[in-house]
C-alpha cells in the first residue's frame, strides 16, 4: 500500500484492520458527443483533471472498556457532515498530504452474535472536492527591488520597467493551477505582467497602483484585487487556456514585469495525483 487514509480536520482516523479504496481516479468529463457520431475532446492535449470523487475507510474501533469505544464512536459520528482536510499518509516516508473533502457517513453494522463489546467494525465514507492532494506547506518565494536595491536574482525582482528572471522549483508530480501572486506597490504600477514559458502561461494587469497599494492575483479562485477591491476589470488573461497559470513539477522560469517597482510574493502548494 503506497498510502493510507489517515485524518480527517484535527482527528486521526482508526487504523486497526483498515481497507481503504485508494486507487480509484476518474477525470473529468471532456468528451462532446457530435451528432454525425464520436466526439470533440473539450481540452485537446491539456490534461483533463479529476472531478468529485468518493473515499471508503474500513476499519474497526477498539478500546479496552465499553465507555471508551463509545466514546470513539462519538467522536466520529459527530464529524458528519462536516467538510475539511483529509489526510493521507504516504508510508515510503512518513509525510502528509491533504484535500479537502465532506465526512459523508458512517457505517456500523452490529453482527448477531457478537460476544465481544470492545470491538467495532466501521465503514467511512468521503467526498473529495480536490482535483489534486496538496503538500502541507506550501512554496513560498517573496523579494523586492527598488533604484536603491541591488539585483539579486535568487529572489523574485522587479525593477521599474525592467523584466527579472525567477527560478522556482515545484516538488510535486502534477502541475499545480492554484497560485497566489500578492504584489505591493513600492512607485506608481501601471503594469504588472506574469509569465512562466515553462508551461506557456502568461497573464498581465494593466490597472493603476499607487505606492503601498496591494495586487492579490489568485490564479485558483480566478479572483484579482486591488486593495480587497474587484478590479479584474484591469486583468489579461492567458488567451490559450482555461486556467490563469500552471507550475509544472520541477524546475520553472517565470519572468516578472513590474513597471513602477513593488514587492513580491508567489504562494502555492505541491500537487500530487
Amino acid at each position: 500500500m503506497t498510502y493510507r487514509i489517515y485524518r480527517f480536520g484535527t482527528t486521526v482516523l482508526p487504523d486497526y484492520n483498515e481497507e481503504s479504496n485508494i486507487g480509484l481516479i476518474t477525470s473529468g468529463k471532456s468528451a462532446l458527443d457530435l451528432p454525425s457520431g464520436g466526439a470533440l475532446d473539450l481540452f485537446g492535449g491539456e490534461r483533463v483533471m479529476p472531478g468529485s470523487a468518493k473515499i471508503l475507510k474500513i476499519c474497526t474501533l477498539h478500546a479496552t472498556t465499553e465507555s471508551s469505544l463509545l466514546t470513539q464512536f462519538i467522536a466520529l459520528r459527530v464529524l458528519v457532515g462536516t467538510r475539511s482536510e483529509l489526510y493521507r499518509l504516504i508510508i515510503a516516508d512518513d509525510h502528509l498530504e491533504w484535500v479537502f473533502a465532506r465526512f459523508d457517513n458512517l457505517d456500523v453494522m452490529r453482527k448477531y452474535g457478537q460476544n465481544s463489546r470492545l470491538f467495532q467494525d466501521v465503514k467511512l465514507s468521503f467526498t473529495v472536492y480536490s482535483p489534486a492532494w496538496y503538500s502541507e506547506g506550501t512554496h513560498n518565494y517573496s523579494g523586492s527591488v527598488s533604484p536603491s536595491e541591488p539585483d539579486d536574482l535568487t529572489t523574485v525582482l522587479a525593477e521599474s520597467g525592467a523584466t527579472k528572471v525567477l527560478h522556482i522549483d515545484h516538488s510535486g508530480n502534477i502541475d499545480q493551477p492554484a497560485v497566489i501572486f500578492t504584489i505591493t506597490a513600492i512607485g506608481n504600477v501601471t503594469l504588472v505582467t506574469i509569465n512562466n514559458p515553462t508551461t506557456g502561461y502568461s497573464f498581465s494587469y494593466n490597472g493603476a497602483l499607487a505606492s503601498g497599494n496591494v495586487l492579490v492575483i489568485d490564479t485558483g479562485a480566478m479572483s484579482v484585487q486591488n486593495n480587497e477591491v474587484d478590479d479584474y476589470a484591469h486583468f489579461l488573461p492567458p488567451a490559450n487556456h482555461e486556467d490563469w497559470m500552471r507550475i509544472a513539477p520541477g524546475a520553472n522560469t517565470l519572468l516578472l514585469t513590474i513597471v513602477g517597482g513593488g514587492k513580491f510574493i508567489l504562494d502555492y502548494y505541491a500537487a500530487f495525483a
